[in-house]
């Protein structure tokens, strides 16, 4: 399949912004499920804290491009700097894509939702600045999470020749300003990751790098400083029972 996936210039990434999601034949690596054991739950633990940048649904292709910078540390040696974090995650077999943009906190059952198509799922998430995602739960995430949006959705778009085998589901919320709050899923059934160039990234090291991160925060390692997160005491195989909502940023993640 090919076409061109086109990002909104969200922001800086250590002196580039995210830039373009060119031919999607040039990406490799497809990973189709079942995926390997403990991939998805390695990754949750791995996309906490992760900043948001943009995301792509092109449903000619049943693909969606994910970008984040993500905390991660190698085996050994310094922290990646900030364009070395970046990740893309392309999402293959997309059979559904559903968001709730609502004019309000999360939790204000009152506030307005406001609709927009799929082709604005981009220029939707960039207009939130770049904000952190946290909770420890993104893929295939418990059904109360689901339960507490879906009857205040945005858009529900079911793509044809898709899955809706897996799911992602992850959220923006407004940083300064009035309150707004943007919560989405896409179904899928393939998933790969790729560095800021388009290298392939192999999933299962990108989990371990993320999860690698958070064992050496909680164990007090200065390769972690810098970020505003500090130890609160629960390591990261032990994510917390709250829904991600309810818990601000300091306290799920130990954002300081």
């Amino acid at each position: 399949m090919t076409g061109s996936f086109r990002t909104h210039p969200p922001g800086t990434l250590g002196g580039g912004w995210v830039g373009v999601i060119q031919d999607a034949s040039d990406y490799r690596w497809n990973v189709p499920s079942p995926f390997p054991d403990n991939l998805l739950s390695d990754l949750d633990v791995a996309l906490n804290e992760a900043e948001l940048h943009d995301t792509v649904v092109r449903a000619d292709i049943a693909e969606a491009m994910v970008v984040l910078r993500v905390l991660a540390l190698p085996q050994v040696g310094p922290e990646p700097d900030a364009r070395d974090r970046v990740l893309r995650l392309r999402l293959t077999q997309v059979g559904r894509v559903a968001a709730s943009l609502r004019l309000g906190r999360w939790d204000d059952e009152a506030a307005v939702v406001e609709p927009f198509a799929l082709n604005d799922l981009s220029g939707v998430v960039t207009s939130f600045g770049v904000q952190p995602i946290y909770g420890w739960e993104f893929f295939d995430p418990p059904a109360s999470s689901w339960d507490r949006w879906r009857n205040r959705l945005s858009l529900d778009v079911e793509i044809a020749g898709g899955s809706q085998e897996h799911v992602v589901e992850l959220f923006q919320e407004s940083g300064a300003g009035p309150a707004r709050h943007l919560d989405f899923r896409i179904w899928f059934n393939g998933m790969a990751a790729y560095d800021l160039e388009r290298n392939p990234k192999e999933l299962l090291e990108v989990a371990a790098a993320g999860k690698r991160w958070w064992e050496a925060m909680y164990a007090g390692d200065p390769r972690t400083q810098g970020h505003g997160i500090a130890s609160a005491g629960r390591p990261p195989e032990q994510p917390s029972s709250h829904d991600s909502r309810t818990c601000p940023p300091d306290r799920d993640s130990g954002r300081a």
